[in-house]
Protein backbone atom coordinates (compact mmCIF):
# COMPACT_ATOMS: atom_id res chain seq x y z
CA UNK A 1 0.00 0.00 0.00
CA UNK A 2 1.34 3.39 -0.98
CA UNK A 3 0.86 6.58 1.00
CA UNK A 4 -1.76 9.14 -0.06
CA UNK A 5 1.05 11.52 -1.16
CA UNK A 6 2.49 8.91 -3.54
CA UNK A 7 -0.96 8.06 -4.95
CA UNK A 8 -1.73 11.77 -5.51
CA UNK A 9 1.68 12.30 -7.19
CA UNK A 10 0.99 9.35 -9.52
CA UNK A 11 -2.48 10.69 -10.42
CA UNK A 12 -1.01 14.12 -11.27
CA UNK A 13 1.67 12.55 -13.48
CA UNK A 14 -0.95 10.46 -15.33
CA UNK A 15 -3.19 13.52 -15.78
CA UNK A 16 -0.23 15.56 -17.04
CA UNK A 17 0.64 12.74 -19.46
CA UNK A 18 4.41 13.30 -19.37
CA UNK A 19 7.20 11.01 -18.27
CA UNK A 20 8.75 12.29 -15.07
CA UNK A 21 11.95 11.74 -13.11
CA UNK A 22 11.99 12.67 -9.43
CA UNK A 23 15.45 13.02 -7.91
CA UNK A 24 15.94 13.24 -4.19
CA UNK A 25 18.86 13.46 -1.84
CA UNK A 26 18.40 9.96 -0.50
CA UNK A 27 15.45 8.09 0.83
CA UNK A 28 15.67 4.82 2.64
CA UNK A 29 13.27 2.04 1.86
CA UNK A 30 13.28 -1.68 2.51
CA UNK A 31 15.37 -2.09 -0.67
CA UNK A 32 18.09 0.37 0.30
CA UNK A 33 18.97 4.00 -0.43
CA UNK A 34 16.65 5.34 -3.13
CA UNK A 35 18.15 8.19 -5.17
CA UNK A 36 15.61 8.66 -7.98
CA UNK A 37 12.19 7.53 -9.12
CA UNK A 38 11.24 7.36 -12.80
CA UNK A 39 7.57 7.54 -13.76
CA UNK A 40 6.70 6.31 -17.25
CA UNK A 41 3.20 7.09 -18.52
CA UNK A 42 1.29 4.25 -20.20
CA UNK A 43 -1.03 5.26 -23.04
CA UNK A 44 -3.84 3.33 -24.68
CA UNK A 45 -4.39 2.94 -28.44
CA UNK A 46 -6.01 6.41 -28.63
CA UNK A 47 -3.02 8.01 -26.88
CA UNK A 48 -4.83 8.64 -23.60
CA UNK A 49 -2.69 8.27 -20.47
CA UNK A 50 -4.28 5.61 -18.29
CA UNK A 51 -1.45 4.04 -16.31
CA UNK A 52 1.96 4.51 -14.87
CA UNK A 53 5.14 2.45 -14.61
CA UNK A 54 7.33 3.36 -11.66
CA UNK A 55 11.05 2.55 -11.47
CA UNK A 56 13.01 3.25 -8.36
CA UNK A 57 16.75 3.56 -8.73
CA UNK A 58 18.77 2.44 -5.73
CA UNK A 59 22.29 3.56 -4.91
CA UNK A 60 23.50 0.02 -4.20
CA UNK A 61 22.18 -1.27 -7.53
CA UNK A 62 23.85 1.59 -9.41
CA UNK A 63 27.13 0.94 -7.57
CA UNK A 64 26.89 -2.80 -8.23
CA UNK A 65 26.21 -2.10 -11.90
CA UNK A 66 29.22 0.23 -12.10
CA UNK A 67 31.52 -2.35 -10.47
CA UNK A 68 30.17 -5.10 -12.71
CA UNK A 69 30.85 -2.96 -15.79
CA UNK A 70 34.34 -2.16 -14.55
CA UNK A 71 35.05 -5.86 -13.98
CA UNK A 72 33.76 -6.72 -17.45
CA UNK A 73 35.86 -3.99 -19.08
CA UNK A 74 38.99 -5.10 -17.17
CA UNK A 75 38.48 -8.75 -18.11
CA UNK A 76 37.79 -7.93 -21.77
CA UNK A 77 40.82 -5.63 -21.88
CA UNK A 78 43.03 -8.33 -20.35
CA UNK A 79 41.77 -10.95 -22.80
CA UNK A 80 42.31 -8.63 -25.77
CA UNK A 81 45.79 -7.79 -24.47
CA UNK A 82 46.70 -11.48 -24.15
CA UNK A 83 45.31 -12.26 -27.61
CA UNK A 84 47.29 -9.32 -29.01
CA UNK A 85 50.48 -10.62 -27.37
CA UNK A 86 49.93 -14.12 -28.75
CA UNK A 87 49.29 -12.86 -32.28
CA UNK A 88 52.22 -10.44 -32.05
CA UNK A 89 54.54 -13.27 -31.05
CA UNK A 90 53.21 -15.45 -33.86
CA UNK A 91 53.73 -12.65 -36.37
CA UNK A 92 57.22 -11.93 -35.07
CA UNK A 93 58.10 -15.61 -35.26
CA UNK A 94 56.82 -15.88 -38.82
CA UNK A 95 59.09 -12.99 -39.79
CA UNK A 96 62.13 -13.64 -37.60
CA UNK A 97 62.51 -17.43 -37.97
CA UNK A 98 63.14 -17.26 -41.74
CA UNK A 99 65.62 -14.44 -41.21
CA UNK A 100 67.38 -16.54 -38.57
CA UNK A 101 67.53 -19.50 -40.99
CA UNK A 102 69.03 -17.27 -43.68
CA UNK A 103 71.56 -15.83 -41.22
CA UNK A 104 72.54 -19.31 -40.05
CA UNK A 105 72.90 -20.42 -43.68
CA UNK A 106 75.12 -17.45 -44.52
CA UNK A 107 77.32 -18.18 -41.49
CA UNK A 108 77.70 -21.85 -42.48
CA UNK A 109 78.61 -20.88 -46.05
CA UNK A 110 81.12 -18.36 -44.73
CA UNK A 111 82.68 -21.20 -42.72
CA UNK A 112 83.04 -23.21 -45.95
CA UNK A 113 80.03 -25.56 -45.83
CA UNK A 114 78.95 -25.33 -49.48
CA UNK A 115 76.65 -28.35 -49.07
CA UNK A 116 74.31 -26.36 -46.81
CA UNK A 117 70.97 -25.15 -48.18
CA UNK A 118 68.27 -23.07 -46.52
CA UNK A 119 65.00 -25.00 -46.20
CA UNK A 120 62.46 -22.23 -46.46
CA UNK A 121 59.35 -22.75 -48.57
CA UNK A 122 57.33 -19.54 -48.59
CA UNK A 123 55.49 -17.59 -51.22
CA UNK A 124 56.82 -14.20 -50.15
CA UNK A 125 60.04 -12.20 -50.46
CA UNK A 126 61.77 -14.28 -47.78
CA UNK A 127 61.03 -17.43 -49.79
CA UNK A 128 62.45 -15.72 -52.90
CA UNK A 129 65.53 -14.71 -50.91
CA UNK A 130 66.02 -18.30 -49.70
CA UNK A 131 65.76 -19.54 -53.31
CA UNK A 132 68.33 -16.97 -54.42
CA UNK A 133 70.57 -17.93 -51.51
CA UNK A 134 70.42 -21.63 -52.43
CA UNK A 135 71.12 -20.74 -56.08
CA UNK A 136 74.11 -18.66 -55.01
CA UNK A 137 75.47 -21.56 -52.93
CA UNK A 138 75.03 -23.94 -55.87
CA UNK A 139 76.89 -21.50 -58.16
CA UNK A 140 79.67 -21.11 -55.57
CA UNK A 141 80.01 -24.88 -55.34
CA UNK A 142 80.23 -25.19 -59.17
CA UNK A 143 82.76 -22.37 -59.33
CA UNK A 144 84.83 -23.96 -56.57
CA UNK A 145 84.92 -27.28 -58.49
CA UNK A 146 85.93 -25.46 -61.69
CA UNK A 147 88.64 -23.52 -59.86
CA UNK A 148 89.93 -26.71 -58.27
CA UNK A 149 90.11 -28.37 -61.70
CA UNK A 150 91.83 -25.32 -63.24
CA UNK A 151 94.25 -25.13 -60.31
CA UNK A 152 95.07 -28.83 -60.69
CA UNK A 153 95.66 -28.30 -64.44
CA UNK A 154 97.89 -25.29 -63.74
CA UNK A 155 99.85 -27.27 -61.15
CA UNK A 156 100.30 -30.14 -63.66
CA UNK A 157 101.34 -27.67 -66.38
CA UNK A 158 103.82 -25.97 -64.04
CA UNK A 159 105.34 -29.32 -63.10
CA UNK A 160 105.65 -30.20 -66.80
CA UNK A 161 107.28 -26.82 -67.48
CA UNK A 162 109.74 -27.32 -64.65
CA UNK A 163 110.58 -30.80 -65.90
CA UNK A 164 110.94 -29.53 -69.47
CA UNK A 165 113.19 -26.69 -68.37
CA UNK A 166 115.32 -29.02 -66.27
CA UNK A 167 115.80 -31.41 -69.21
CA UNK A 168 116.29 -28.65 -71.77
CA UNK A 169 118.78 -26.80 -69.62
CA UNK A 170 120.91 -29.95 -69.24
CA UNK A 171 120.87 -30.57 -72.99
CA UNK A 172 121.75 -26.94 -73.67
CA UNK A 173 124.67 -27.03 -71.25
CA UNK A 174 126.23 -30.10 -72.81
CA UNK A 175 126.55 -28.73 -76.38
CA UNK A 176 127.73 -25.40 -75.06
CA UNK A 177 130.48 -27.10 -73.05
CA UNK A 178 131.56 -28.95 -76.21
CA UNK A 179 131.59 -25.73 -78.20
CA UNK A 180 133.49 -23.90 -75.47
CA UNK A 181 136.07 -26.74 -75.36
CA UNK A 182 136.54 -26.59 -79.16
CA UNK A 183 136.85 -22.81 -79.05
CA UNK A 184 139.51 -23.07 -76.33
CA UNK A 185 141.51 -25.60 -78.27
CA UNK A 186 141.48 -23.34 -81.31
CA UNK A 187 142.93 -20.49 -79.44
Amino acid sequence: MESKDVVERCKKIIEGGTHTIVRREQQTSIYGMNTSTVYGVIRDARGVANGLVVFEIFEREVANFKYAMIRIVVVITAVIFIITLVFSNMLAASLLNPIRKLTDGANRIREGDLDHTVDLVRGDELGDLAGSFNGMVSALKRTQKELTAVNAELTRASAMKDEFLANTSHELKTPLNGIIGIAESLT
